[in-house]
């Protein structure tokens, strides 16, 4: 006989042998070698026949994965031929594994990105590379999405090629996001002004196109290098240094700069400096907003000159004119008077008071006394004076008549006594001519005023001139107009009588430009005309030139802008919830636009209602009313416009008919208008509605609609993502729940053909290869400890046996590859085929030998713990035994030793008999009193009887009674209710503790014990104001009343908590869980 073993997978699988009928039969080498390849054949055979059915497994594993998970797969083998793609391939792209032909593939990539997509992946494939590209890929509605298609090649153990496995995922929404960041990037790099970001060495991070044309320089020349090798700033202000002290102080600075450029003109600028931050609001470095305010510097220019103009028109005037202020002293004059009175010009520029020097006469030659000259009756009266005339004698001896007119000049508030005079006069010697003379010069003045009108008035932007007490001096009709104030109102009021409601920032920032003679630019919104406003003021000689300009549109798009992008920020964070997002949304949609109601109504499974999810500042009632509103025609503008698939625009409620049914409803609510608008999916679908309301008869404006269409995106967007959000969250918890034994050492057996899979797991806790093992039971029963062995296989078998749908769990010790046993904790669940028998069992084992020897440690130091609580309460009975009896021997025991010594001379004494037996009672009744005092601290009845609050109540009385210390007491209502006795006894002697404490050792004054409680915990807290201590101090001396209150709190699982340190007091807190009474 010759017997061949069968080698399959490198073991042995069997035996081949052949028998002769003459058992002396002799083999050849040649016969040995035939039946030993033979065997090998046969080997080889039954190798290929087991790889085939690993394989077959293996593809079976793969292709439920595949067809369960979202992703969109396809496979192609070596030819490039796709012969599987999964479920989600073919909803995306409506093709199945037969269709995707080269040409069927092709027509899936948009044109525009063939020559990229098709090319990349022709290079890849080629040299059998992984593979990654993005492009636009027709889905079967024929919507082009944005995808990232990503292939790795598959190749056998001896570097086969066999193909690839690629991947679709859908990128379109992040795509639309990327392509939104990079359009606000080109925002910012076209605003014309220049915004620049410096580091801290001062080389440049950023510059825009703003900065590239007002600084003349291109950004490829000077960003990465230090800016002031290029620009050399002069300050108009400030100076360098205190620029840069008042940025580190306050966070900002502004301020006005100029510089040289290289094409040699002098440029202007208006600069606004913050700290540049990274993600962690960490200061890395300066961004500055530069406004070129060069031609704003030519205006101011002009405006001087106009002024210088104005002063040499009133030297030219042909009427004297002097000013005088509240002594008389002459402070101002003009050329003419020096003429007409023939005054020297020390006296016409005020050095010298000239009205004491000069002879005056009346009409009739009179004397014309000094007390009465015209600006003396109006400086004494306040009146003004018109027409009066006197006669003058020059120096020279000549005499001149004039005409004197006077005016009186208040610069405060009061107006009793004036702060100055003008006295105008004219030369009327010769009538005729002075009549002439001043008649050109009223003609002059007036065409100068009209000129200054016309110019104020061409402006575009709202004007006003104020004086130094912000008293208005002038009023240009745009501001008429802007603000519905008429110019003849307010000349010569202060700006904050007109505008009351002027935050007193925006009046200091006036106050301070107006002292300091500077330039102020600001922003603010005025809530009574409902307008945003860029103001820019300048000084003057009288005080300041202030511009409004309406920047109501920019400032709403800004905070628009603003709002899509925190609103996408929110959307984009899985913790937000989708109601959340919309409410923020409509809220600052509503700040917008004042007067603005908004509300989401989204669309019910059952496609015939509509639910309300966000309506943050409709009228609740209103909002509750409409809450599963009715889609149909005359179903208000909601309803209607999801039946109609379009919008409804409804401006007078009352009118409209499609609110017969709710006209009630919104006139009780103050709603007079409402517009309605479909939101639709990227599939066309109809997701919700957007609602917008006023309380006024209104329709959209120009400026509403295209903000609206924008809204209506932007909730579409979140609308779809969070719904998006919830099918995968949907999908994974049915993914975590096929996976959720994978933790640690997985392991897959098969229970029909008795083999195991061991996953890597096996090998970083234990030491074994990981891989496919035959013979499930034996393989694995032969590593379980042998004192745990029956008991663990009569459970798993029982477990299996049941067909149970929960998981199987047992701890037991398993045997490591270098032979040492760990505890481990196994669990598994089974799986059933399509005929619902047990097929498979897949499941973890945890290696839990640490967290078993970690309970062992744990449960012997709550051990400890717990004889150390019990030798405190010991401890502490015995110091309350020993005080008991102190106080029975100090206090008790000597007043009833009087008492007897009392009793004991009455005896003998008739006289004193009666007194002493009143004696002896008192001082038993203060005995009795001593014993109740002892009594009441060990067991208080008022606990059982009065509850907690009331004996805590009945010890501060008691505290207050002796007047050594305030105390207050502040409690939740019934609170009693739900405290069991044992824990009420444990709080009152914690109190007890802890005041007692307070008044021996603290020297405080006050004090304050609150008690609280709500369904899961009860917290009592006592504060004093007393020294306080050092803890550590008390620990290490081992304070034991502290030690006492800590003892009692644990017993209930409680936490004690001190907040004290010498000089500040005390405070301690109990925390005690109210589950701890069960």
């Amino acid at each position: 006989m010759l017997l061949v073993p069968i080698i399959v997978q490198q073991s042995c699988w069997g035996y081949l042998f052949w028998k002769v009928k003459n058992d002396r039969h002799n083999w050849i080498s040649v016969e040995k070698d035939m039946f030993e390849t033979f065997a090998i054949t046969l080997g080889n055979a039954l190798e290929r026949k087991l790889a085939q059915q690993i394989v077959q497994e293996s593809e079976a594993r793969f292709r439920q994965l595949a067809e369960n998970t979202p992703v969109m797969i396809w496979v192609s083998d070596e030819d490039d031929k796709v012969f599987y793609v999964n479920r989600s391939f073919t909803e995306f792209t409506g093709l199945e594994a037969s269709d995707t032909t080269d040409e069927a593939w092709a027509e899936l990539i948009h044109p525009e990105d063939h020559k990229v997509a098709i090319k990349e992946y022709s290079q890849s494939f080629a040299k059998r590379e992984r593979i990654l590209i993005e492009y636009r890929a027709r889905k079967k509605s024929g919507e082009y999405r944005w995808v990232i298609d990503e292939a790795i090649p598959r190749f056998l153990p001896d570097g086969s090629f066999l193909g690839y496995i690629g991947s679709f995922v859908d990128i379109h929404d992040r795509k639309l996001i990327e392509e939104k960041i990079r359009f606000q990037a080109r925002v910012m790099q076209e605003v014309s002004e220049a915004i620049i970001a410096l580091d801290f060495d001062n080389n440049v991070i950023t510059w825009n196109k703003g900065a590239e044309n007002v600084y003349g320089i291109p950004a490829a020349t000077i960003v990465g290098k230090p800016m002031s090798d290029y620009v050399k700033m002069e300050y108009l202000n400030d100076t360098y240094k205190l620029s840069l002290e008042h940025l580190n102080k306050y966070g900002h600075w502004s301020g006005e700069l100029y510089f040289d450029r290289n094409d040699g003109k002098r440029i202007y600028i208006h600069s606004a400096v913050t700290f540049l931050t990274d993600e962690k609001v960490i200061s890395i470095g300066y961004v500055g907003n530069n406004r070129d305010i060069t031609d704003r510097r030519k205006s101011e220019e002009a405006l001087r000159i106009s002024e210088e103009r104005y002063r040499s028109v009133v030297n030219a005037m042909g009427e004297g004119i002097i000013v005088y202020d509240r002594e008389g002293v002459v402070i101002a004059s003009n050329k003419s008077a020096e003429s007409i009175l023939g005054i020297s010009e020390e006296y016409r520029m005020g050095k010298l008071n000239f009205d004491y020097k000069i002879v005056a006469i009346h009409e009739d030659a009179t004397s014309f006394p000094p007390d009465q000259y015209p600006f003396k009756i109006t400086q004494q009266t306040g009146k003004s004076l018109q027409g009066i005339v006197m006669g003058i004698y020059k120096p020279d001896g000549t005499l001149t008549w004039i005409s004197v007119n006077t005016e009186p000049v208040y610069y405060t508030d009061q107006r009793v006594t004036p702060d100055a005079v003008v006295t105008s006069f004219v030369d009327i010697t010769h009538t005729k001519t002075a009549e002439l003379e001043l008649q050109h010069n009223e003609r002059q003045l007036r065409e100068y005023s009209e000129r200054i009108n016309n110019i104020l008035n061409s402006i575009t932007d709202g004007f006003i001139a104020i004086d130094n007490e912000m008293k208005v001096l002038l009023w240009n009709r745009v501001f008429e107009k802007t603000t519905g104030i008429r110019s003849v109102d307010v000349i010569g009021k202060r700006t904050t009588d007109i505008f009351p409601g002027l935050a007193q920032e925006y009046v200091e920032k006036i106050k301070e430009a107006i002292h300091d003679k500077k330039t102020v630019f600001l922003d603010f919104y005025s809530t009574r005309f409902k307008i945003w406003f860029e103001v820019s003021a300048f000084p003057s000689a009288q005080g300041l030139f202030i511009y409004f300009r309406d920047i109501t549109k920019r400032k709403r798009q800004e905070m628009l802008l603003a709002l899509e992008k925190e609103t996408l920020e929110m959307n984009a964070r899985h913790q937000t919830s989708l109601k959340d997002t919309a409410d923020f949304l409509l809220s600052g949609l509503e700040r917008a636009f004042e007067g603005m109601f908004c509300s989401v109504l989204i669309k019910q499974a059952d496609d015939n209602t509509l639910e309300t999810l966000s309506a943050p500042s409709l009228p609740k009632p209103y909002s509750d009313a409409i809450n599963g509103i009715a889609i149909g025609p005359n179903k208000g503008s909601c309803g209607t416009a999801m039946y109609l698939k379009q919008n409804v625009i409804v401006s007078d409620i009352q009118e409209s008919e499609l609110w017969n049914d709710f006209k009630v409803l919104a006139e009780n609510n103050g709603l007079r208008s409402c517009w309605s608008f479909p939101i639709f999916s990227s599939q066309s679908q109809p997701l919700a509605t957007f609602a917008i309301y006023y309380s006024e008869i209104k329709e959209p404006s120009a400026e509403e609609f295209p903000v609206i269409e924008r809204m209506v995106n932007i909730l579409r967007i979140i609308i779809e993502n969070k719904q998006s959000e919830e099918k995968i969250k949907i999908s994974n918890e049915r993914y975590l729940l096929a996976t959720m034994a994978t933790n640690d050492a997985i392991w897959d057996a098969d229970l029909i053909g008795n083999t195991i899979y061991w996953g890597e797991g096996f090998h970083t806790l234990f030491g074994y290869k990981a891989g496919y093992f035959p013979d499930f039971n034996g393989v694995w029963e032969s590593y379980i400890h042998p004192q745990d062995k029956n008991r663990v296989i009569d459970g798993l078998a029982r477990f299996i046996d049941s067909n149970s749908q929960h998981v199987w769990q047992d701890e037991y010790r398993f045997k490591k590859a270098d032979g040492k046993y760990v505890l481990v904790s196994d669990r598994g669940f089974l799986i059933y085929n399509q005929m619902g028998k047990v097929s498979r069992m897949v499941g973890s084992m945890q290696d839990v030998t640490e967290k078993r020897e970690m309970e062992k440690k744990l449960l012997k130091q709550q051990l400890n713990k717990q004889k150390l609580v019990a030798q405190a309460v010991v401890d502490a009975q015995e110091k309350e035994r020993s005080i008991i009896g102190k106080e029975l021997h100090d206090n008790v025991n000597q007043i009833l030793s009087t008492a007897k010594l009392y009793l004991e001379v009455a005896k003998s004494d008739d006289k004193e008999r009666d007194n002493l037996i009143d004696m002896s009672t008192k001082s038993i009744s203060d005995a009795i009193n001593e014993i109740r005092a002892i009594s009441r601290s060990l067991v208080p009845s008022s606990i059982g009887d009065l509850g907690l609050v009331e004996s805590i109540q009945d010890l501060v009385d008691s505290i207050k009674f002796t007047r050594k210390l305030h105390v207050e007491f502040y409690h939740h209502d019934l609170i009693d209710d739900f405290l069991h006795e044992p824990l009420k006894l444990m709080l009152f002697r914690i109190a007890q503790e802890q005041v007692n404490n307070v008044i021996k050792h603290s020297g405080a004054k006050n004090m304050v014990i609150e008690l609280s409680a709500d369904n899961e915990s009860v917290n009592i807290s006592i504060s004093d104001d007393g020294k306080g201590f050092d803890q550590e101090m008390v620990k290490q001396n081992k304070g034991l009343g502290l030690f006492n209150i800590t003892s009692r709190a644990e017993l209930f699982n409680g936490k004690v908590d001190i907040i004290t340190a010498p000089g500040k007091g005390c405070t301690l807190n109990i925390h005690v869980p109210i589950s701890s009474n069960l």
